[in-house]
């Protein structure tokens, strides 16, 4: 038993350190999906109690002679380093949800099988001798519902978590094609060339063409006029849903850059919303920034 342990666990932390990541999934899942993993591993451990199944292993040593074994000592170091590398990127937050979920699904099998045993008197064994039968099955199917409903919902947290990272990290570039763009069009719009508005409207026309649209954005321009100093450019995300948010840019003659975050696609940045940037701003990296949003 203590070598099968120890196998399962090296080969737990070696799975865990060598699992591939997806290369879009680098990022941390958030304090949400860890949470979620916590709680299952906590699931684990309170429906074992009320189970009885603690009771069952101090009798099952007891009979072998001992006081404690390898397997308590297993599990703390397995959940340890599952919550730790579950915390640095969606990928091995995945892996460790399905880890745990087979473990709580495993335990509620042994409890279950734990409870038939009980009832047969002839050939019970004696670590089983004065527990109850139902509330092993019924602790049993707590912890398969717990790990029915936080493993799903805790890889969805994770991979939403990635999904708005890579918005975040192209929504970066958007940024930067906005400031080139902004900046261009407040100069053209500002030109002391006052005399010669044919020479601005055909520089203001040329410029918009180049405003393209892209697969993730659809570029926008709300009462687009060549005359003037005032225009808003507006860029919204092609694909955005409830569970997988996506962010809407808005940028005007103040030079100033606007995003938000958004649930639905076509959706359009409040004129209100957060200012990431300002053209008389140096560059940075957005992509921190766009995921405080």
């Amino acid at each position: 038993m203590k070598v099968k342990i120890i196998k399962y666990m090296c080969l737990f932390c070696l799975a865990m350190l060598l699992f591939p990541m997806p290369a879009l999934a680098n990022v941390s899942p958030g304090i949400g999906a860890v949470s979620l993993l916590f709680m299952l591993w906590l699931s684990i451990l309170l429906f074992t109690a009320i189970g009885g199944g603690y009771v069952i292993r101090k009798k099952m040593l007891a009979e072998k002679g001992k006081k404690q074994s390898l397997q308590g000592i297993a599990y703390t170091i397995i959940v340890t380093v599952s919550l730790l590398l579950a915390g640095a990127t969606v990928g091995y937050l995945m892996f460790a949800a399905l880890f745990a979920g087979g473990m709580a699904l495993e335990r509620a099998v042994r409890m279950i099988l734990w409870s038939r045993s009980s009832r047969n008197p002839e050939g019970r064994p004696s670590y089983l001798e004065g527990l109850n039968p139902s509330r092993l099955v019924l602790a049993s199917w707590l912890l398969i519902t717990s790990a029915v409903i936080l493993v799903p919902v805790s890889i969805t947290l994770a991979l939403q978590t990635g999904d708005f990272y890579h918005y975040a990290y192209k929504g970066s570039e958007k940024v930067k094609t906005l400031r080139a763009w902004t900046t261009e069009e407040m100069r053209i719009r500002n030109s002391p060339d006052v005399f010669n508005q044919e020479k601005i409207r055909n520089e203001l026309l040329s410029l918009r063409e180049s405003y393209q649209s892209s697969s993730l954005y659809t570029c926008i321009l709300p009462g687009y006029s060549a005359e003037g100093k005032k225009f808003t450019i507006l860029m919204v995300p092609n694909q955005a849903s409830f569970l997988w948010p996506a962010i809407s840019f808005r940028a005007d003659e103040t030079g100033k850059i606007r995003a938000a975050k958004v649930y639905k696609p076509g959706a359009v940045c409040p004129d209100d919303a957060k200012i990431i940037t300002e053209v008389r701003e140096s560059e940075k990296d957005y992509v921190y920034i766009l995921l405080r949003l």
